[in-house]
């Protein structure tokens, strides 16, 4: 604007000037015009490159980036400008550092979630998963954006999302997976948000283990009840006898009598099991001391010896002679009756149960072996679970027991530190190995 005035005041000057006059102030005036557009051009440059900043600050926040903020002179005409994308990028950072707090909360959830879960957009393809439900599927689930089937192997679960997505329907079952033993609580959600595009989720839950435990319950109230039927019926028909006038026969009031004290026996027994099962687990601090295995063995296996007499079965001592072992006593006399009577009671006639114990690396082993009926390997890992009877279809023996004996002994083991294994096949018999750790 400047060199516009200054422009217009040497024109009318001009008019009064002479040719060499003139010719000096037309050079003056094109050194003017010149300066003019040399600073309209810088300005303009300026003008630019201010603008070409803003531009791209703009690019980044809708990129979901951040640019350095911009301080901008008073003098700029884009400051207001520049102060508002300052603002807007302060708070959008906030806004992002907030989404990512809650998204690793989120994830965190997700992590440790007990269920599996699922997430199948409109073009049916997994979106979300975590490690849970993975583990449930039995393979890893890609993280790029894939179809559910590439996923779901179940046929059930597969008919459940499909029926989903075709009717719009949530649903909700029991899927039993026969491959790995398991019974999955499955729940299959629609939901559309407002652009009405539909997602699906996927929830399944592992409620093997629950069902396994009502089962468990269930048989323990039937084996016990059995337990407890038979011994009380002998005590109540023995004594009835007595009473009704037996009792006048020696004979016959000696022979008695021994039946109620067995009945009665069994049922201190059965009550000890359910006892001890409650109580074990409770124990933190036991006492130990060293105690001679060998003499140990052999006092349990004379208290056993009237059982095994009854059906033909020898119990052999193989544990050294002086073989010592530091360990609570009470416990480890529970151990051996629990393993002797197992293997005593699951024999056959003219059978054999052998009790060994040798050192090892870290402690010591003790082995108690039958020539017995033997374990289906599908129920091996079962026999230590608290109230679970191995299934005896495949033998002629009706044998009776609550299915506590052999957790009774892993409770006990597990709690001294040791570990049990089990060695079994069918019509061969089986040997269990106690491992503790010195």
């Amino acid at each position: 604007m400047v060199c516009n005035l200054l422009g217009l005041v040497l024109y009318w000057q001009l008019l009064s000037l002479n040719m060499h006059q003139l010719f000096v102030a037309s050079g003056v005036t094109l050194i003017i015009t010149i300066i003019e557009i040399l600073i309209g051009e810088l300005l303009l440059v300026h003008s630019n490159k201010e603008l070409q900043i803003i531009n791209e600050r703009i690019n980044a926040l809708t990129d979901h980036k951040t640019a350095p903020a911009v301080l901008g002179t008073d003098a700029s005409e884009y400051l207001p400008l520049h102060n508002s994308l300052n603002q807007l990028q302060e708070m959008v950072i906030k806004r992002q550092q907030k989404h990512a707090e809650r998204n690793g909360e989120w994830q965190m959830l997700l992590k440790y979630l007990p269920a599996g879960v699922l997430v199948i957009n409109s073009q049916q393809e997994v979106v979300l998963s975590n490690e849970k439900m993975a583990e449930m599927l039995g393979h890893y689930i890609a993280d790029n954006q894939h179809h559910f089937t590439e996923d779901i192997e179940s046929a059930e679960l597969l008919s459940m999302i499909n029926h989903a997505i075709q009717f719009n329907q949530d649903s909700h079952q029991l899927i039993s997976i026969m491959a790995r033993d398991q019974v999955w609580d499955a729940q299959v959600r629609v939901y559309r948000n407002e652009t009405d595009l539909l997602s699906i989720l996927v929830i399944l839950y592992d409620i093997t283990d629950i069902l396994r435990a009502q089962q468990t319950q269930i048989d323990f109230l039937r084996n016990a009840s059995h337990e407890l039927k038979t011994p009380v019926t002998s005590i109540a028909g023995f004594s009835q006898t007595l009473l009704d006038g037996a009792k006048d026969d020696p004979e016959i009031l000696n022979d008695f009598l021994n039946e109620i004290n067995d009945s009665s026996q069994q049922l201190t027994e059965l009550v000890n099991d359910i006892l001890t099962i409650s109580h074990v687990q409770t124990q933190q601090n036991v006492t130990k001391k060293l105690i001679d295995l060998h003499e140990l063995v052999h006092q349990q296996l004379i208290k056993r010896q009237p059982v095994a007499d009854k059906i033909q079965v020898k119990l052999i001592n193989k544990v050294p002679l002086g073989f010592m072992v530091n360990a609570n006593e009470q416990g480890l006399t529970r151990v051996i009756r629990n393993l002797v009577s197992n293997a005593v009671k699951y024999n056959r006639p003219n059978g054999s149960v052998t009790v060994n114990a040798q050192k090892t690396t870290n402690g010591w082993q003790l082995s108690v072996s039958d020539t017995g009926i033997g374990i289906k390997p599908t129920e091996q890992k079962r026999v230590f679970e608290r109230f679970y009877r191995a299934d005896q279809s495949h033998s002629k023996q009706e044998i009776s027991g609550t299915g506590l004996g052999l957790a009774i002994v892993a409770e006990i083991v597990k709690t001294a530190g040791g570990t049990v294994t089990i060695g079994s096949q069918l019509d061969q018999g089986t040997t269990i190995n106690v491992n503790i750790n010195d």
